[in-house]
């Protein structure tokens, strides 16, 4: 398409032996017109898609930034699990042994280890 595009405005060109008339220059303006126009569409579509495509890496980039926290705040969220998680399971041995007791069992006091250096 655009070979022949510029085939074309290579003759009418050729075709210019004397000085360039008005007639003549309008042909050169159409030539080049339907050479450019759908050229610069298509030129317009491509870059609209690629600014797409950087558009949705961009995203996809700064949302795999924001999934991750920085270590600080990482270490942060992993300590307060295991707090959280510590007295979970303490609050469900406090009820188990209130069951227990409830049921008339003999419930022997909780052991505590502390593992130290």
């Amino acid at each position: 398409m655009i070979q022949s595009a510029i085939s074309q405005l290579k003759s009418v060109i050729s075709q210019l032996n004397c000085p360039p008339t008005t007639s003549s220059l309008q042909q050169i303006a159409i030539c080049s017109t339907k050479f450019l126009l759908p050229n610069i569409k298509l030129v317009i579509c491509i870059l609209e898609e690629r600014i797409k495509a950087i558009v949705e890496d961009a995203s996809k980039v700064s949302y795999d930034n924001m999934a991750v926290p920085q270590a600080e705040v990482l270490n942060r969220l992993l300590r307060a699990e295991a707090a959280a998680e510590r007295n979970l399971n303490r609050a469900i041995d406090r009820l188990e042994r209130l069951q227990r007791r409830r049921k008339g069992e003999m419930v022997p006091p909780p052991v505590s280890v502390r593992l130290t250096r």
